[in-house]
């Protein structure tokens, strides 16, 4: 009798450890989806951060485009005013204040279309570091979850 409580208190012993190891593993895993849980809100995150500046990075665009348009139209404008100031001599003043003023139009429009460059430029930048980021955020999110599950293996074996 006393070797069949003793066994019996082993047992009881041993499946008591058998069921905390499996709530320290239960637990583990629970850390583990939290981690990935968070990994994945990062992820999203930065895939809405680069859509939004991938919009951005088309609305300049299309800025630029509409400010080249229209310093080629200024150009050709500017062209014209010159042509006329040459056959028109008695309106050459007026003919050169037009010049004038498109002149400091045209500079006004390839300084900002110089500034909507950098800020493209700025932006691509930007995308290409976030895209890194991504990279590394996935690389790391990975190894950490292979890591914890070869731990997990470890502790099983």
């Amino acid at each position: 009798l006393a070797t069949v409580q003793a066994q019996k208190a082993e047992a009881d012993k041993r499946r008591k450890q058998q069921e905390s190891h499996l709530l320290d593993i239960q637990s583990q895993l629970a850390e583990c989806d939290e981690h990935r849980i968070q990994a994945l809100e990062q992820l999203d995150k930065a895939r809405e951060e680069i859509e939004q500046l991938s919009r951005t990075r088309e609305d300049e665009e299309q800025q630029v485009s509409n400010l080249n348009r229209r310093i080629l139209a200024l150009e050709q404008q500017l062209h014209e005013v010159s042509d006329q100031v040459q056959e028109e001599t008695r309106s050459k003043l007026s003919q050169i204040n037009r010049a004038r003023q498109l002149e400091e139009e045209k500079g006004a429009l390839l300084e900002e279309r110089e500034e909507a460059e950098n800020a493209r430029q700025h932006m691509e930048r930007d995308i290409m570091m976030l895209r890194q980021q991504l990279t590394e955020a996935r690389k790391k999110a990975d190894e950490g979850v292979i890591q914890h599950m070869e731990e997990l293996k470890k502790k099983h074996s």
